[in-house]
């Protein structure tokens, strides 16, 4: 199987523990007790959903890449119940962990080439009645140098998402967008201008842009999308239910 591993990570320090925030609003009304995450990357969103989830019975984090566990081991003093793994998603069996009751896989979907196959996976894991929860990015006419270097095959819409889930095992109850307003700035800096967020130097682009988009952007469209779902976004999250 396929997988591109996301090569620009931990680039906006604790401006990406608020991003984890809001990705966690967008699913917790769906989370459950039995969690397997793919994909810890950073820990951010991982350490949100132990600290903001307090039912917890098991919480599985895995992540391909050895490195990105070794790099981001001991960020966050994470409790008895939480464990990560260096493990192929679709080399886990049910026999490792048991089955879950919720399934996550925040920015993750992108990343591997036959996603239909990740999400027949994630089936497998699922006791009947559980969650898969993908958030994904939108809109495929936005990629852009920014998605090469994070190691995406693609971006999603609507349909495109859906066309990745078996009906015949999953109830689709949900797909939505978010963020319309970050459209602006990845059309501006990556697609036309092609910005890259490291230069060559190794430091970052866009940093002062990036903190105020995480610290006021999003604060304030998350408020806003409480009341009313965009017609379009920079994010797409979809919510599935095992039949």
């Amino acid at each position: 199987m396929s997988h591109k591993d996301g090569a620009q990570i931990d680039l906006w320090g604790y401006h990406s523990l608020n991003h984890a925030h809001w990705r966690y609003s967008l699913i917790s009304e769906y989370i459950g007790t039995r969690i397997l995450e793919v994909g810890s990357g950073d820990r951010d969103f991982t350490w949100v959903l132990s600290q903001q989830k307090k039912d917890i019975q098991t919480l599985i984090s895995l992540e391909l890449s050895q490195l990105l566990l070794d790099r981001f081991d001991g960020k966050y003093s994470f409790p008895d119940n939480v464990s990560f793994h260096c493990l192929d998603f679709f080399n886990v069996t049910q026999g490792q962990f048991g089955l879950f009751d919720t399934l996550i896989l925040s920015h993750v979907l992108e990343h591997v080439e036959d996603d239909r196959s990740m999400v027949d996976k994630a089936w497998e894991l699922l006791s009947p009645g559980g969650y898969l929860l993908i958030i994904a990015p939108a809109l495929e006419w936005l990629f852009s140098i920014h998605d090469e270097a994070s190691g995406h095959y693609r971006r999603y819409n609507k349909k495109s998402l859906r066309a990745t889930i078996d009906t015949d095992k999953y109830r689709i109850c949900d797909i939505w967008y978010q963020d319309p307003i970050g459209i602006l700035g990845v059309w501006y800096f990556f697609k036309l201008r092609k910005i890259p967020l490291v230069s060559e130097n190794g430091r970052r682009n866009l940093g002062g842009m990036s903190r105020f988009y995480f610290d006021w952007i999003i604060p304030f469209q998350s408020r806003i999308e409480k009341f009313a779902r965009p017609p379009f976004g920079l994010s797409l999250t979809g919510v599935f239910q095992k039949k």
